[in-house]
């Protein structure tokens, strides 16, 4: 059955393709449209609340088309999106193609990771996350490509759009070609596709889910690893071409880096946490991240320093969400595994919404210099989060 999942990856790792593009090389974007640093804030701030809203309907669309079908539905507000950002003439346009993107955002991440959170363990939940954090360092490197050796930024997102196409046409013909093989595959195969009765017939309350012992604690480490973690990378760019005076292509290198760590952090972590549990595991990513966090007010100007920095924060946040998911399963009862994601997923974006408002405040209001400490509370906030919880099954 394990072979199958491979659709599920695909559309995981498209989803990682989309996530950076745009913050990689916002420098550029914001040259372009003589728009300030502040207004990246807005446009990621409203693209998280959209995949926040498309992560809490997810679990009802899913009821209606199947997993792979929500997929795809997914996968669809992405190619809206990258034509919109293919064909910008204005900076209302980035908003709106942001809000896109973000609903599939939203509709891929939770459909995704509600699956294979109920059918798998730990490593197969982070191996599926590592699959967004290796596409996620391509794509940086697809748009820097574009800058340097096209006459525009556009020709990446272009590229990218071909890329999700080609995708949802394959996903498609899969899902055809699986059902006239009905009768040869395997019952488990088709419940990739499909959902249970169980979740067709569930009665589970959103309201009972949140009240029940150590829920609203969970979600809350949802917020500050994903808020934290997305706000380092969305801003690293930024950060790094302003405060360390690097080209807007080594700022794009420095993402990509983080997110190539990332992908490592999680296959690694990922078979780690087998051995010596997830609640040990997410202890540590989420102590030692913390501690680098704060290494990034040390005013180092050395490139080395810089990727090596990057790499070390990509390394140990990347596991961290992986295997919170995964560790639903391990606090709370399985029957709610659906909503626990749900929640988790709205959780996750709402954080990264909040904290990248925050970082647009501290942006006006402290120096570029500082606006690291909001990312750095949020780890800080999550060690203390996450260490107070018990298993409440």
């Amino acid at each position: 059955m394990k072979k199958f999942l491979f659709t599920i990856y695909l559309c995981y790792a498209i989803l990682g393709l989309c996530s950076p593009i745009v913050t990689s090389i916002w420098p550029e974007i914001s040259k372009e449209f003589a728009v300030s640093a502040s207004f990246l804030g807005l446009a990621v701030t409203i693209n998280y609340l959209a995949s926040g809203f498309s992560s809490l309907v997810t679990f009802m669309v899913r009821k209606k088309l199947g997993t792979n079908y929500t997929n795809v539905f997914g996968l669809s507000f992405f190619v809206i999106g990258l034509i919109i950002f293919a064909n910008l003439r204005n900076p209302i346009m980035i908003i709106i193609a942001m809000a896109i993107l973000g609903l599939g955002n939203g509709f891929v991440d939770t459909n995704s990771n509600s699956y294979v959170v109920k059918a798998y363990d730990a490593k197969w939940v982070s191996l599926m996350h590592s699959c967004w954090g290796l596409a996620s360092s391509v794509g940086p490197i697809i748009m820097s490509v574009a800058i340097v050796y096209t006459s525009s930024y556009r020709n990446g997102f272009k590229f990218v759009l071909a890329i999700i196409v080609i995708t949802i046409i394959l996903l498609l013909y899969l899902k055809q070609n699986w059902i006239k093989q009905r009768e040869h595959i395997d019952k488990d195969v088709l419940a990739l596709h499909s959902v249970t009765e169980e979740e067709k017939n569930s009665d589970i309350k959103m309201i009972d889910v949140l009240k029940m012992k150590g829920v609203l604690r969970m979600l809350f480490c949802f917020t500050f690893a994903n808020g934290s973690s997305c706000a380092v990378y969305a801003w690293l760019a930024t950060i790094m071409v302003a405060t360390r005076g690097i080209s807007v292509v080594e700022g794009a290198t420095a993402v990509s880096i983080y997110l190539f760590s990332l992908t490592i952090g999680r296959i690694v972590m990922g078979f780690v946490a087998d051995k010596i549990g997830i609640d040990k595991s997410v202890k540590f990513l989420a102590f030692v991240g913390t501690l680098f966090v704060y290494a990034l007010f040390i005013p180092y100007k050395s490139l080395g320093l810089i990727y090596l920095n990057s790499a070390v924060l990509g390394f140990m946040s990347g596991p961290t969400i992986p295997l919170l998911t995964a560790d639903l399963k391990n606090k709370f009862d399985k029957k709610m595994l659906g909503e626990l994601v749900s929640f988790a997923g709205v959780f996750g974006l709402l954080g990264v919404a909040s904290l990248s408002a925050l970082m647009t405040l501290a942006s006006t209001v402290l120096s570029i210099n500082y606006i690291h400490i909001i990312p750095a509370i949020g780890s800080t906030l999550l060690c203390i989060l996450y260490s107070s919880l018990e298993t409440n099954k």
